[in-house]
């Protein structure tokens, strides 16, 4: 796990237009503005004519260890900026590969992927849905246990698995199987 950081090329479509020294952007960093309006106070600074030619910003590429780029877009990037300073405040320490998965399998909605990173459960060492349904009735129903042989040798763990799939939302990581909490 790593502290996660975000950096935004950033540019606007009037400069790209016009071919000028504003063309390629410029590097916006996280980490060193608390608020989105603190990064249009500092293109402003750096020339950029928010009122006039770069009213319309466009986002040219992301740098983050955590997002993916297809979570950001030239629409949403104040709203990006400020969920991933909501995100950095919720957790100091992050799983990119569960995070990375969490965006592909909710389209990349920062909130969403966000919400999900926070409330879900991660059965740790768990490959399939078979192992949560055995971690799962270990957790939860341990008097399994006490059970004769000749009845939990019956146990169906892979039936089981396929009923917490189907009730529930379950994505494969890297380090385990990821519940979704909806």
């Amino acid at each position: 796990m790593t502290s996660g950081y975000l950096k935004l090329f950033i540019g606007s479509y009037g400069s790209y237009a016009a071919c000028n020294e504003r063309a390629l952007g410029t590097e916006i960093d996280r980490a060193d503005f608390d608020t989105w309006d603190d990064v249009l106070d500092e293109l402003t600074n750096r020339g950029f004519d928010l009122d006039g030619i770069d009213e319309e910003l466009m986002l040219l590429d992301v740098d983050s260890d955590i997002l993916p780029y297809d979570t950001a877009t030239s629409e949403n990037m104040s709203e990006m900026f400020d969920a991933y300073k909501e995100l950095e405040a919720s957790r100091t320490d992050y799983d990119p590969d569960i995070f990375w998965r969490l965006c592909e399998e909710l389209s990349g909605d920062i909130y969403d992927v966000m919400r999900a990173y926070r409330d879900g459960i991660l059965w740790a060492g768990c490959d399939d849905m078979s192992d949560v349904a055995r971690r799962y009735i270990e957790e939860f129903y341990p008097e399994v246990d006490r059970l004769p042989s000749f009845i939990s040798c019956h146990l169906d763990y892979d039936g089981i698995g396929r009923d917490l799939e189907i009730d529930g939302h379950f994505i494969s990581t890297p380090d385990g199987m990821f519940e979704i909490i909806d």
